[in-house]
């Protein structure tokens, strides 16, 4: 929720005061996204940046939270989980892309299409094609899962055998490996859907 109400605020400001910091550096952020999708996504880029946009920053924040804050709650005695780091979570988020990656196909280039992505290039390839886009929400998921809580668990048994010393670059790290895990799940939605499009005869270019 503070996530949400602060984007909600820099948008507001970027609309009224065009010539503002916080406007310029949105501006940047967006087209810099927008340039990184057209080498996969070619003029789709822009159509597909705000959810592929959102679910980065989601993802990311989810990682940072456990970085900064996880530490603290459990010396607090409260129960406390990074959410990126429950497998219920980040499958959500797997077959939220999915879902969305096959829509956003439909919604653009129709259903026979679509359909026609089971059959190529020969019929009989349809049970493999199938398997295929469902093996792609197993490895977003667990790619996602095993990095993010495999990450936490070496910095809490680093934290235990030297407190003193480790725990702040270990958080420094934590930071760093959170952001290329939000980047490369966010890098494969791309793909993936780059994929679809020429899998189905759409142009990207």
């Amino acid at each position: 929720m503070l996530l949400i109400i602060i984007v909600f605020l820099l948008t507001r400001t970027a609309k009224r005061e065009p010539t503002s910091t916080s406007s310029a550096v949105l501006h940047i952020i967006w087209d810099w996204l927008v340039d990184y999708g057209r080498s996969f996504l070619g003029d789709y880029s822009e159509d597909a940046m705000p959810f592929l946009a959102t679910v980065f920053i989601f993802i990311l924040t989810s990682n940072w939270i456990g970085d900064l804050f996880g530490t603290t709650f459990e010396a607090m005695n409260i129960p406390f989980r990074t959410p990126t780091a429950d497998i219920s979570v980040t499958g959500g988020l797997a077959i939220g892309m999915l879902l969305w990656i096959h829509t956003w196909f439909i919604r653009h280039f129709g259903i026979k299409k679509y359909l026609k992505i089971y059959f190529e290039p020969m019929w009989w390839m349809f049970p493999l094609n199938v398997l295929e886009h469902l093996t792609r929400v197993v490895s977003l998921s667990l790619r996602l899962y095993g990095n993010v809580s495999g990450e936490h668990l070496v910095v809490a048994i680093l934290s235990l055998l030297a407190p003193f010393f480790l725990p702040v670059p270990m958080i420094a790290l934590s930071l760093f490996t959170g952001f290329i895990q939000a980047y490369i799940f966010f890098t494969l939605g791309i793909v993936y859907l780059g994929s679809m499009i020429e899998e189905g005869g759409g142009s990207n270019e």
